[in-house]
């Protein structure tokens, strides 16, 4: 991670390079440097105990400041200076033939920022550059909210507060808004080019934070979003990840922003889970939509259950049935290929899916942006859960596809229900759902669904192809406990969805971890498509193949993240299918695009 000395200061020859993110808008991101001086801007009390200001410094920068090994050395380099990666995705971001980086566009200068448990935001060279610079995997910088500053004494004193359980620092994943205006493939701010990151802290708090790193090694702070801040008295847990869009709202240009839910509401107060960490019942905090300026952080819109909050921001699109809190990120949609967002779907923790409708102003507008995000809508678009064994939660982002049937066209939306913050429990019957949106004003029950599970395991047979699938179909996950953690991938008229089976009573021990498989299956009618994979597979012969009916196979133990697709292939999690991670599917490509002019349209 860091290939040099620690140094007391980021401007010490070959120091490593950290920051502190303060929270001022549009603003250089604070050195932290192991002088007085910081710690006086950062409120630090003077001295040299853990509890005080130049040794609490000194270990966030790396030095050996609490003596773990015993040795009487506290100014010697800590051995391992990464924190713990739980559930921030690294984002790979391609700066091209940066001007004045050595790179060029055969061997671009790429980026990787990613958050972790100690607390900080890190970005990474991706690959080596000329003379030696930017060698892949050395850390260029790492950037430590401030609000994360009382979590460093914990660390360093190797003692957590009672029941306080684990922590999880910057724990959610960055997204990045990167503006190519000429679109040949380089950063250049000389030519207007920006890159813009954003990242919430998921477990480790309720903050979002926006970053301006254009120029990546010299990180800007944009701006922080709180509780605190008037109009977003609703974010909880902030485990939706941010999603880039480009909005019309009558301007000269569309507007970049982002687009986020209310979050997880859970966590511990003292000893004591709360909100959906406790129980089913409803959440007063997370259970909200948020649209902001993705330069400023301004709040531009918002839905949200019953209750108002304040009265000096842009009142609040109130939806009496908004009551539970919203861990998914969205997911937004260009639904005419105009490369604007018009739309978007995120489901709940209480089984709801809602769908927003972020109508676009049009050429012959003539009001303010406010008049044209007056004309913006919310609505429950499905509604599956419930309590005790139909208590179907939703955190993961719904996958979407435009298609048609024998009704018609169709927005078809893939989503699969399960706990993620409890992985192992066994009451709960989940399901995998394809929800068809044709625009209609009635909410989609969970009993309007037709079961295809028994139903369609030969789909040539008559209750199958006689079955009454206009408005979508599920499909049980039928092992004890069996759940979707991750986001599906729809290809080709196929859906691709993981699930993790917990451990069963009486496993061995060393097996007490799960299984995790993946499901492939026709999105008519959830029929299986696993043994047309296995046929792709030029070593398969007839006799090899699974049998007929079956949608899953097995790829290893614990829990699978999602099926990944890169170009023609799908990149399998686990073991893969039989030891292959990279798959060829069967069909023909076919993957959502759009078109854009160059000197036209922007990026």
């Amino acid at each position: 991670i860091h290939r040099g000395i620690v140094g007391d200061r980021n401007d010490e020859p070959g120091a490593r390079r950290v920051f502190v993110l303060t929270g001022e808008p549009d603003s250089i991101a604070l050195p932290l440097d192991a002088d007085e001086s910081t710690a006086a801007r950062l409120g630090l009390p003077t001295g040299e105990a853990l509890d005080n200001s130049l040794s609490l410094l000194r270990y966030i920068r790396g030095r050996d400041a609490a003596d773990d090994d015993g040795d009487g050395d506290t100014a010697e380099t800590r051995p391992w200076l990464l924190g713990a990666v739980m559930h921030s995705a690294p984002l790979v971001i391609n700066y091209g033939a940066r001007p004045g980086s050595g790179h060029s566009l055969t061997s671009p200068d790429v980026r990787v920022i990613y958050g972790s448990n100690d607390g900080l935001l890190r970005m990474l060279a991706g690959v080596q550059g000329a003379a030696g610079q930017g060698e892949a995997g050395r850390e260029v910088w790492a950037a430590l909210p401030l609000e994360l500053l009382g979590y460093q004494q914990v660390l360093a004193r190797r003692q957590a507060p009672a029941n306080a359980g684990h922590r999880y620092g910057i724990d959610g994943s960055p997204a990045a808004h990167i503006e190519d205006t000429d679109g040949d493939g380089t950063i250049d701010p000389a030519q207007g080019d920006r890159v813009r990151a954003y990242f919430g802290l998921r477990r480790g708090g309720a903050g979002y934070y926006g970053l301006d790193i254009t120029n990546p090694e010299h990180p800007r702070q944009l701006w922080q979003l709180s509780p605190e801040a008037p109009g977003f008295e609703r974010l909880a847990l902030s485990f939706s990840t941010p999603r880039p869009v480009r909005l019309d709202l009558g301007e000269a240009a569309p507007r970049p922003a982002l687009i986020f839910a209310g979050g997880y509401h859970g966590g511990w107060r003292g000893s004591a889970p709360v909100g959906k960490d406790a129980g089913g019942g409803p959440d007063d905090r997370g259970n909200a939509i948020f649209v902001v300026d993705a330069a400023t952080g301004a709040l531009l819109w918002r839905a949200q259950g019953p209750g108002y909050d304040r009265g000096d921001v842009p009142a609040p699109v109130v939806v009496a049935a908004m009551n539970h809190s919203m861990p998914a990120p969205v997911t937004a949609v260009d639904t005419d290929g105009n490369g604007i967002t018009d739309r978007a779907y995120v489901p709940d923790s209480g089984g709801q899916v809602w769908r927003v409708d972020l109508g676009e102003a049009g050429p012959d507008f003539n009001g303010s942006p406010r008049d044209a995000m007056d004309s913006w809508s919310v609505r429950r678009l499905a509604d599956l859960g419930g309590v005790g064994a139909e208590d179907r939660r939703f955190f993961h982002a719904l996958d979407y596809a435009r298609t048609r049937d024998a009704h018609g066209a169709y927005d078809a939306l893939l989503l699969a229900s399960g706990n993620r913050a409890q992985p192992n429990e066994t009451a709960v019957r989940n399901f995998a759902y394809l929800l068809k949106d044709r625009g209609g004003s009635e909410t989609i029950d969970h009993g309007d669904l037709v079961d295809v599970t028994g139903m369609c395991t030969d789909p040539t047979r008559a209750p199958c192809r006689e079955a009454d699938l206009s408005l979508g179909w599920k499909l049980s996950l039928s092992d004890a406990g069996e759940k979707g953690l991750a986001t599906p991938v729809l290809r080709s008229g196929v859906a691709y969805f993981t699930t993790y089976r917990p451990p069963e009573p009486g496993e061995e021990c060393a097996d007490r971890v799960g299984e995790g498989s993946v499901y492939a299956v026709r999105l008519a009618n959830a029929a299986s498509a696993v043994r047309e994979i296995y046929r792709a597979r030029s070593w398969d012969s007839e006799a090899a193949l699974p049998a007929p009916g079956v949608r899953k196979f097995a790829v290893g133990s614990g829990i699978p993240g999602s099926v990944i697709p890169y170009r023609e292939f799908l990149i399998l999690p686990g073991n893969g299918l039989d030891g292959e991670r990279v798959l060829k599917p069967p069909g023909t490509l076919r993957w959502r695009s759009h078109w854009r002019e160059n000197g036209v349209d922007a990026l």
